[in-house]
């Protein structure tokens, strides 16, 4: 664990110098590489009267990293990993990287773009949760202000690193909430070399992906499994609204929107609507073991290779899609908008 520590000063490439408060003495720290599925522990220390320090090799691109305390779930410092001295200061819950180009974009990032990120999930938690119909309102509207100068933030960032990793994040914050048109718009931004990145061209291809679930494309046919094993194609539910709910076992959130989900059941299926349930789970008996404890009553499919939602463009989960009773998609949607659209579709 310690081979990268034990680099002579001269050949490293990168060197962390650290400088915090609130961590204990004696502490033992780790550096880790993180990403999408990705962990790679590289190397450990001690902190010292508030100091850590990280050498190491070449690094051919900027990489997300994490120093990160024994035994300690959230992470003392997030940054990116490059050739170059990267000092690490402030207190336990709050520090920021500097002295490197993408860790001063991150700076930049975390200030403009990251903070607003924040004060939308606070908004929409009031939108969702409050009881108080006036804040709600005035929650609604407030988001609708604050994407739209996230949005203007996060193309100004692209236009101004367009070869950066960190635009490319920033870019990943918008993508659940925009239409394919735009995110072709905002990956037209980046540099010619970034366009063929692996990130972008992912990017490329969910803007694809999502071009053919939006409003008016005709509904993506599959067929899956219940419980019981017996198969249900989307050909069964011709002729009804339908409302597809994306989750899966080990989503809090989605199994947090049952009660309202089953309401949307029991409230408009007299008028026309199925809802179908699709697991995301790759784990059959966690998927099982979720519907026991959940009592579901609306059907409910495994999507176990998760095609079905890679077909439907689904990035995060919960989602929901509502179909057509002509087999067309109308949009899909958060719990709290599809929730929205059903009052409009049935005419509440």
């Amino acid at each position: 664990m310690a081979a990268l520590a034990a680099t002579p000063t001269t050949l490293a490439q990168f060197v962390i110098n650290g400088q915090v408060s609130g961590v204990p003495d004696g502490s033992k720290l780790y550096l880790s590489l993180v990403g999408k599925g990705y962990y790679e522990r590289l190397d450990s220390t001690f902190i010292d009267n508030g100091h850590f320090s990280f050498r190491g090799p070449h690094q051919e691109k900027p990489r997300w990293a994490l120093v990160q305390i024994e035994n300690n779930f959230v992470a003392l410092c997030d940054f990116y990993l490059e050739d170059g001295q990267i000092n690490i200061s402030g207190s336990r819950y709050s520090t920021e990287a500097h002295g490197t180009a993408t860790n001063e974009e991150l700076f930049e990032y975390n200030r403009d773009i990251n903070a607003m990120y924040n004060e939308l999930t606070s908004l929409n938690y009031i939108k969702t949760q409050d009881p108080d119909i006036r804040r709600c309102d005035s929650a609604a509207v407030a988001m609708k202000e604050c994407e739209a100068e996230m949005a203007r933030r996060v193309e100004s960032f692209i236009r101004c690193y367009p070869a950066s990793v960190i635009s490319v994040r920033a870019a990943e914050t918008q993508m659940r909430t925009l239409p394919s048109s735009r995110i072709k718009e905002l990956i037209q931004l980046f540099s010619p070399e970034m366009q063929q990145s692996p990130e972008v061209q992912k990017m490329n291809d969910y803007a694809d992906r999502l071009a053919m679930t939006e409003g008016g494309a005709e509904a993506i046919p599959f067929t899956l499994p219940d419980a019981e094993g017996r198969q249900h194609s989307l050909k069964d539910y011709e002729g009804q609204y339908v409302l597809l709910d994306f989750w899966a076992s080990w989503c809090a959130p989605c199994r947090g929107s049952f009660p309202e989900v089953a309401r949307i059941s029991e409230k408009y299926k007299p008028m026309g609507l199925v809802v179908v349930g699709i697991s995301l789970d790759r784990n059959e008996q966690a998927w099982r073991k979720a519907l026991a404890e959940e009592k579901a009553p609306w059907e409910q499919l495994l999507d176990q290779t998760g095609e079905v939602g890679r077909q439907y463009a689904v990035l995060a989960i919960p989602h929901m899609v509502i179909l057509s009773p002509e087999g067309r998609i109308i949009g899909s949607y958060n719990k709290a908008d599809a929730t929205e659209e059903l009052q409009r579709l049935f005419g509440e």
